[in-house]
């Protein structure tokens, strides 16, 4: 899979100031997955359903979302899948059919109520991130400099854009 934490952590030393912004960011994050709980909450949904929601409400006409694809984009087992599909089903969120094109395969799709539901959750969450925007986009510019940097370790610093020219008098 990929390096183990051991040697993901041996090249080099953290500095406290660097995992302040790294303690910083995951807050961050907690604190949007926190608010996504409660609005899914105030909807009867889990966050998880509110997430399978907005992934089927996305999924492209061309390639319908079917339960296989569901399970791969929220990464959940395809089990899994079919019960959170059952779920929302009951709900009168969603429903399914079987594929046109492939009939072992089940697709999902959303009911008015359930894309109503979803664009109610999505104007909130979009909300939300505008008001931690500012943070989270200084955090990721603190983060990208960080891996260009170790993308090329032996390259000289970058130098500061250069001022204007002055216009003649």
């Amino acid at each position: 899979m990929g390096k183990s934490l051991r040697q993901a952590a041996a090249p080099s030393r953290i500095s406290p100031d660097e995992l302040v912004r790294l303690a910083s960011f995951r807050m961050l994050l907690r604190q949007f997955d926190s608010f996504s709980t409660q609005a899914s909450a105030q909807l009867g949904l889990t966050s998880v359903q509110y997430q399978a929601l907005l992934a089927i409400a996305t999924q492209q006409d061309d390639v319908p979302m079917t339960v296989k694809l569901l399970a791969q984009q929220l990464m959940i087992k395809h089990n899994s899948a079919v019960g959170l599909v059952d779920r929302i089903e009951q709900l009168g969120l969603a429903l399914r059919r079987q594929s046109e094109s492939d009939r072992r395969s089940v697709v999902v799709a959303l009911t008015p109520r359930g894309r109503s539901a979803v664009n109610r959750l999505a104007a909130g969450h979009r909300r939300k991130l505008q008001s931690i925007a500012p943070a989270m986009g200084r955090y990721m510019r603190h983060f990208a400099k960080q891996a260009v940097v170790a993308a090329a370790p032996n390259a000289p610093p970058a130098r500061p854009p250069k001022s204007p020219a002055k216009p003649r008098r």
